[in-house]
């Protein structure tokens, strides 16, 4: 999300930026800046090598909205192939959106409604240069207070993590989003004092879920992992304060390798650190 200088106050726009290998680099607006609006929780995935997806939610002419924009992969200067914001209806904007994607489906799940049910929505995509994009009908995938979801895909597997009245969950799926297993319960928290999911990742049987616990409103980073497609899970946990996430690296032997960030406040100066290692 980007102040436009020529904006009302408070006016904000998604801005998407691209950079290469070889130091290039542009951006554009995806949303018309002369509208008034107010966007947060912008968020990003590939879906193949040729769809981009971005979902995000805001606050324009008097209420919330939550929205997807699907474009093909062509420099940012240049006109794409295929390019289309679809609106997904009533978002709250304070509880988040998440997208991801394969070349087959974009998958986007957002937060809705005064009880805060997770919505997600299915877009299938099929065709080359010029993509046909079926989008599907709609699922309610978590009730009651459920927020702050995340999701990963890749292949047939769809994985989403959220926090259901502050307990972390995940529900799997093995069927390219068309139906979910019963969600499981990762970590402990309360709706007074909730845990945090930061990310999600999945490679083959690998899925690692990088969040926070909650005991008594305090926050502990953890690593919660499955290597067999989350029948089983563990949990690590770390002494550090602040964000964590991760992503798998998919490797044409062995595991995947796993590459994590996490943000650690100090008292004094914080800083962001990072680490490379296999799952």
């Amino acid at each position: 999300a980007f102040h436009n200088p020529g904006d009302d106050p408070g006016d904000t726009d998604v801005l998407l930026t691209s950079r290469t290998i070889g130091g290039g680099a542009d951006q554009r607006f995806m949303t018309n800046t002369a509208g008034r609006r107010k966007v947060r929780d912008v968020t990003v995935a590939c879906a193949g090598s040729n769809m981009l997806a971005v979902a995000w939610t805001e606050i324009s002419n008097g209420s919330t909205k939550a929205k997807l924009l699907l474009r093909t992969m062509e420099p940012l200067g240049q006109t794409p192939a295929y390019s289309n914001i679809f609106g997904l209806g009533d978002g709250r904007f304070a509880d988040g959106i998440a997208v991801a994607g394969t070349g087959e489906a974009v998958h986007v799940a957002w937060v809705k409604g005064t009880g805060r049910n997770i919505n997600l929505k299915r877009y299938l995509i099929s065709g080359g240069g010029t993509p046909d994009i079926d989008p599907q009908e709609p699922v309610v995938i978590a009730y009651r207070d459920a927020v702050g979801p995340q999701l990963a895909a890749r292949g047939k597997r769809v994985v989403l993590a959220y926090t259901d009245a502050g307990t972390i969950k995940t529900k799997i799926s093995k069927d390219l989003g068309a139906t979910y297993a019963k969600a499981k319960i990762l970590g402990n928290g309360t709706k007074a004092d909730p845990g945090k999911v930061y990310s999600v990742d999945v490679n083959g049987d690998c899925i690692v879920v990088e969040g926070a616990t909650n005991n008594n409103g305090k926050l502990n980073p953890k690593r919660i992992q499955s290597r067999n497609g989350g029948s089983s899970w563990s949990t690590q946990t770390f002494g550090h304060k602040g964000a964590r996430v991760g992503a798998l690296l998919k490797k044409k032997k062995g595991a995947p390798k796993l590459r994590e960030a996490w943000h650690n406040n100090a008292a004094v100066t914080d800083t962001l650190r990072a680490q490379f290692e296999k799952l």
